[in-house]
């Protein structure tokens, strides 16, 4: 017998921000993960909003993704937060 898996969540506002710009880089999520220095799997889970990158992996992601900036980013993870209390 086979546990029902979880609903999805819907991706935060980071996580498609993120999304957005590397897919408009033409990046994969591999890619990303290694110009970041994290597994793909990193990326899928900051995508989909399960978890919210460190300030060290938001720099990186902002020097790799064209057009990303940590004061975006930032704005993001601080709107998601009031939006959720």
């Amino acid at each position: 017998m086979t546990k029902p898996s979880a609903p999805a969540r819907p991706p935060t506002p980071l996580g498609a921000y993120i999304a957005e710009k590397r897919k408009a880089a033409g990046l994969s999520q591999l890619d990303l993960a290694e110009g970041v220095g994290t597994s793909q799997g990193g990326i899928s889970n900051w995508e989909k909003g399960g978890i919210v990158p460190s300030t060290q992996f938001l720099a990186a992601l902002a020097r790799s993704l064209p057009g990303a900036s940590v004061e975006d980013m930032l704005g993001l993870i601080e709107r998601t937060n009031v939006v959720a209390s």
